[in-house]
């Protein structure tokens, strides 16, 4: 039982620092104005609560909101400076 405990805490501790590491990279992409950096990092968080929602055995729904919130998001900025992702060079 202890060691599902432990188990249990360490994923968790596992998803907080991916979803920190996350959050980082937006901070550090909006820091640049890179708006190509910008638009992955939106998708970049989407897709990490995705992915713990799916690798999760608790399937916590307020996951899939806040993948679909980063996804939107990404959309959302996509359509607005895609001319300016397609023209940089970077």
């Amino acid at each position: 039982m202890h060691e599902l405990l432990y188990l249990f805490k360490l994923r968790i501790q596992e998803n907080t620092k991916a979803l920190e590491h996350g959050k980082k990279y937006l901070e550090a992409a909006n820091k640049s104005g890179k708006v190509h950096f910008i638009q992955l990092a939106y998708h970049v968080l989407g897709w990490l609560h995705l992915q713990i929602y799916l690798n999760s055995s608790a399937k916590q729904e307020l996951l899939l909101e806040k993948a679909k919130q980063w996804c939107e998001r990404s959309l959302t900025y996509l359509s607005k400076h895609a001319l300016d992702i397609d023209c940089d060079k970077e």
